[in-house]
């Protein structure tokens, strides 16, 4: 869809066009259609495929794919406050995160702030004006929400189980071990295939 879109020049201009109040932020309920919206919509949506389209060619694919829910999520916030992303402001985002910090656990927040503050300073950039994140502080990740760490016994009791050597139990050794040592996420180790190991090089 955004493959024919060209990058913006870093010193584009905020159109002037379509006068907007400014948006009130805080808990939303039901927002009645206006002008100003249906504009915020549109900007949104714009603005969000000009910086997939843009960082596809210089991040890996997932990682802005990932980053994509977030603003999606934000975009629909201020969409109903009828406020554009370039009129989002410090304030705005105060408001949002305060929302955000009560429904997401563990390191959620600081992923969602991390990524949104990727697209807010990217932003800032293409309109010439202050990144509304510049002093915003960085949310810490929920410590009540972290999980269970394995014992030792524990770790004993699980290799223990597999101890013959079956190939089944020899695979499932070398993954427990592997997830152990190295910290891969679940997906990471499920994506390996036997080129990605250097036995040479560790």
């Amino acid at each position: 869809m955004y493959a024919s879109v060209e990058p913006s020049p870093r010193t584009r201009k905020m159109p002037e066009e379509h006068p907007r109040k400014p948006g009130t932020p805080g808990r939303l309920s039901r927002t009645a259609v206006t002008t100003e919206t249906v504009v915020a919509l549109s900007r949104w949506a714009d603005e969000i495929g000009l910086y997939r389209a843009i960082h596809r060619s210089t991040h890996s694919p997932k990682t802005i794919e990932g980053r994509l829910p977030s603003l999606r999520h934000a975009a629909q916030y201020f969409e109903a406050l009828g406020i554009a992303p370039q009129d989002v402001t410090r304030d705005h985002l105060m408001a949002y995160f305060d929302i955000e910090d009560e429904r997401r656990r563990g390191a959620g927040p600081v992923v969602h702030w991390c990524n949104l503050r990727y697209f807010f300073d990217w932003l800032a950039g293409e309109y010439g004006i202050p990144s509304p994140m510049a002093r915003l502080r960085r949310p810490k990740i929920k410590h009540t929400d972290a999980p269970h760490v394995f014992t030792a016994a524990e770790r004993k009791a699980i290799l223990g189980a597999r101890a013959s050597r079956s190939y089944l139990d020899l695979r499932d050794t070398a993954i427990i071990r592997l997830l152990g040592a190295s910290g891969l996420r679940r997906a990471e180790l499920l994506a390996m295939l036997r080129g990605d190991f250097d036995g040479r090089d560790s």
